[in-house]
């Protein structure tokens, strides 16, 4: 059996290969000498401290909803860590078996809603199955030890699922405790030590949560019990779309399984607007064609290459992964005061992500820098 000090060890050790990772992958453009400092901050242990002190010092411009974010991150990988190693402590198989228990139930409730197929687009369903299972559980283990809010978009856990997710791991914290005491594991004086821990870090989320949702827009605060589906997200973007090149976007640049029950709506529309766009030639629609990101069976039987009537020629196929990543298609993190839908002719929005539009270089390059500060924001 691993004693307490090797599970402590083995559960410190991936909290902080996991910042290892983020870390560089946040710094790596911002230079050598930052990405040094960052990388130390988190092999000394002061990554949380540090986090702590920026907050609290005010040396970012953080609004008071980033805030208490990051705190509660912070909070819930001690409460997470607490509880595995209590729970590996009383039994090794204890752990294992919640391990397996928790994933397990997650993937089962993406499967039996039909949400388990993960957004991003493969032609290949094989392919789709396998990233999907990745994808899945590496997002539900982030979640899991960062409690980033973003993480509860329909497209990933999901807001119902995600409030229930800091449930369970608050409980499975208690329940480790009680065996913990039942089994005699620890001495009475630590064991009574560990609970005061325990409740003062779950009365300390608790706490930052109601803060944080306090100060949110008040239209949010239905996101964090949400059922919507990734299916029934990208159905809502398609038909309340007030553009073409937002609804193609809502549709041809995700997981074209994410979109099988309307897709003859949408067949309708490409069939209706195929001429006219092959006529007008948006830029969004070039770069469909030219990333082969429209699938080949919507197309219109005839459509033309510089004649009408004229079969056209096979489109020149890229990775349609690739095409996400053109300047015209980033999309910044979520926040919880953006918003998806385009702007209504009452200037309202509504939604859960908001997309740029990039016209210039400059403003490619200045959108570009906005992500590397927005992912400070998030992951510092």
């Amino acid at each position: 059996m691993l004693s307490f000090a090797k599970l402590s060890i083995l559960s410190l050790s991936l909290t902080v290969l996991l910042q290892l990772i983020l870390v560089v992958l946040q710094n790596s453009k911002r230079g050598p000498k930052k990405l040094l400092q960052e990388i130390v901050i988190v092999l000394v242990g002061m990554k949380g401290p540090w986090d702590a002190f920026r907050i609290a010092s005010g040396g970012n411009s953080w609004d008071k909803e980033s805030k208490m974010d990051t705190m509660m991150e912070i909070i819930q990988v001690l409460i997470r860590g607490m509880a595995l190693v209590i729970l590996g402590s009383v039994k090794i198989s204890n752990l294992i078996i919640f391990l397996i228990a928790d994933m397990g139930l997650y993937l089962t409730v993406k499967i039996l809603r039909g949400d388990f197929i993960y957004w991003l687009p493969f032609e290949s369903y094989a392919i789709s199955l396998v990233f999907s299972f990745l994808s899945r559980m590496l997002i539900k283990t982030i979640t899991d030890f960062t409690s980033i809010v973003q993480f509860r978009h329909p497209n990933e856990l999901g807001g119902l699922y995600f409030s229930l997710n800091t449930v369970i791991t608050i409980a499975v914290l208690f329940i480790s405790l009680g065996l913990a005491e039942d089994s005699k594991t620890f001495p009475p004086n630590k064991i009574q030590l560990l609970w005061r821990i325990g409740t003062v870090l779950t009365v300390t989320l608790t706490t930052f949560f109601f803060i944080f949702i306090a100060n949110i827009q008040k239209r949010y605060i239905h996101t964090f019990w949400s059922i919507m589906t990734g299916k029934e997200l990208a159905f809502k973007q398609f038909t309340e779309a007030e553009s073409d090149s937002i609804k193609a976007r809502c549709v041809f640049h995700i997981n074209k399984m994410l979109y099988q029950k309307f897709k003859g709506d949408i067949q309708t529309w490409v069939d209706a607007n195929w001429t006219r766009w092959e006529d007008e030639k948006p830029e969004w629609f070039t770069e469909l064609l030219d990333f082969g990101a429209i699938p080949e069976e919507m197309k219109p039987g005839l459509a033309r290459a510089g004649t009408v009537g004229s079969p056209s020629p096979p489109p020149r196929r890229r990775s349609v992964v690739a095409s996400l990543f053109h300047p015209n298609n980033l999309t910044p993190k979520i926040h919880p005061n953006q918003t998806a839908n385009p702007p209504s002719a009452d200037g309202d929005v509504d939604g859960d992500t908001e997309r740029l539009e990039l016209d210039t270089e400059a403003d490619i390059e200045k959108f570009k820098s906005g992500i590397m500060s927005m992912q400070s924001i998030h992951f510092s």
